[in-house]
């Protein structure tokens, strides 16, 4: 959906995304080079950024450019006042609340010219006619095609738009939209086992706001599938209630209360025939000879993958979460993002520290979705992957073992309580906390040593020669010096450990 942003602020926000990534001092000539631009823009760029973003700081010097982001401020905080700043976001909001605008009035709104506002009304409607089947109607200006791209778009915008502490549909109670969902949620069948926590319930609002506002307008999602079982539960169980308690959607203009009307605010809530857990799973893959393939599949080859790795994975749990995701991926509306790619964000990160795990995790769910029939879409990929590793239980306590536990050895001429205190010591300066050994062997020779499971052996005396281990002496008590030694040391033993695993061969599917 960037592709909305108009040149100069695609340009701006990828100046930022290249710098955060970066994490460090980067040259303004390699900035230009990546993003086909002279630096002359890059740096009238990086001046504009300067005075107009609280959120970082920009420092520029001989080595470059950084950025540095301000506390309790990260990406998402950027990418929300790039939102509230972009002329097409903010054209595409006015029309949301108002549809009886001409292009003049949406012109004077936004500060500009009539014929800059039809070049921008041109500019999103090539990319929205083309990809989604929807596209801005003038004089009045509404959006119109595909609503159900349509709404779930606005669900997206407005939650990357708005923080969580900001309400921005202001002819909407929010009290009202909460006891509406509330008064929906306890009249739901019994058997949906449904899990909604805070941040979800969050989303679930902003859907129910942008769902009435639509409705309010007259636009209408296709209802077809009111006939289906699922729906008819919900209609009895509506037709059987006090619809009065919806206070939220008393004032929606000329909509009767009805259960049809409200199926139709609350999509896609309610419009989902399947509700997954692992009873109604294994049933359907008596039935489904695909299903019970990909499924099998799926946790064959985590089960596979753990054990290679020699960690516990709970397959059936999260396969049970990968079916449910993927059945309702095109009907969430929390799967359509505008700038904030959480899901890439996250596994970026993931990849960095766990590259093989990420690898392998990304392979088997291609295959899962090929199995399944499903299209290989990038963002589907990353979500199904996200979901994997996100609902893997105990996953980076365990990884964090097998990649980044690093054993030391301490040895002490004095005695055993001389060197528990050393490992205490050390253990409270260092970043990463090692798993410490005594050595308590009556005998010291470079054959037993050599044969020790240790990484780095610490000491307060001169060993001998041939120690296959890392060796740090230290005095009596560690210095400084010794401190950033033994960082060091562990840093680049982690290192050797990434480096291998991007060197390692790709977990082999069955």
């Amino acid at each position: 959906m960037r592709r909305l942003m108009k040149t100069s602020e695609l340009r701006r926000l990828n100046i930022i995304e290249a710098l955060i990534e970066k994490d460090d001092w980067e040259n303004i000539a390699t900035i230009a080079k990546q993003l086909h631009s002279s630096e002359r823009t890059i740096r009238e760029d990086i001046l504009f950024l300067k005075n107009t973003f609280n959120e970082f700081t920009i420092e520029t010097n001989h080595n470059g450019v950084r950025i540095l982001l301000n506390k309790n401020f990260g990406l998402k905080s950027v990418y929300r006042q790039i939102l509230k700043e972009s002329i097409p976001f903010k054209l595409m909001e006015l029309i949301f609340f108002d549809e009886t605008m001409s292009v003049d009035d949406l012109a004077e709104k936004l500060f500009v010219s009539a014929s800059s506002t039809y070049r921008t009304i041109q500019q999103i409607n090539k990319i929205l006619s083309t990809d989604y089947h929807a596209n801005i109607e003038t004089n009045p200006c509404q959006v119109v095609g595909n609503e159900h791209f349509i709404r779930n778009f606005y669900s997206a915008y407005f939650k990357e738009t708005y923080s969580i502490v900001e309400w921005p549909f202001k002819g909407t109670d929010e009290e009202a939209i909460n006891q509406a969902f509330i008064s929906l949620f306890q009249i739901l069948p019994e058997k949906l086992d449904v899990n909604i926590d805070y941040a979800y319930f969050e989303s679930i609002k902003i859907v129910i706001a942008v769902n009435r506002i639509r409705y309010q307008h007259g636009h209408l999602i296709d209802m077809v599938y009111l006939d289906s079982p699922w729906v008819s539960q919900i209609t009895h169980a509506l037709n059987s209630r006090d619809l009065s308690s919806f206070s939220a959607l008393k004032n929606v203009k000329a909509v009767p209360v009805t259960p049809e009307s409200l199926i139709q605010l609350y999509t896609p809530y309610l419009n989902f025939e399947r509700t997954w857990t692992m009873e109604k799973l294994n049933e359907l893959r008596k039935e489904d000879i695909k299903l019970n393939t990909a499924v099998t599949f799926l946790e064959e080859n985590f089960i596979k993958l753990a054990d290679s790795l020699n960690i516990t994975v709970n397959a059936d749990y999260f396969s049970l979460a990968m079916i449910g995701t993927s059945s309702i991926e095109d009907n969430d509306p929390n799967n359509l993002f505008i700038l904030f790619d959480r899901n890439r964000i996250f596994l970026n990160e993931f990849k960095k520290k766990f590259p093989y795990v990420y690898r392998s995790t990304r392979s088997i769910v291609k295959k899962f979705r090929s199995l399944m029939g499903l299209n290989q879409a990038e963002d589907k990929i990353n979500h199904l992957t996200y979901t994997i590793l996100t609902y893997w239980e105990n996953l980076i306590t365990q990884l964090n073992e097998v990649y980044y536990s690093v054993k030391i050895t301490i040895i002490s001429d004095g005695h055993t309580s001389h060197a528990q205190m050393l490992a205490e010591f050390i253990s409270s300066q260092v970043k990463i906390s090692p798993k410490f050994n005594i050595y308590k062997e009556f005998i010291i020779t470079t054959e037993i040593l050599n044969k020790l499971d240790t990484d780095i052996i610490i000491t307060n005396f001169t060993l001998p020669e041939g120690i296959n281990k890392e060796v740090i002496m230290i005095e009596h008590f560690p210095t400084a010096q010794n401190m950033q030694q033994i960082e060091d040391s562990i840093r680049t033993i982690i290192d050797e450990r990434i480096s291998a695993q991007n060197d390692q061969a790709d977990f082999p599917i069955n």
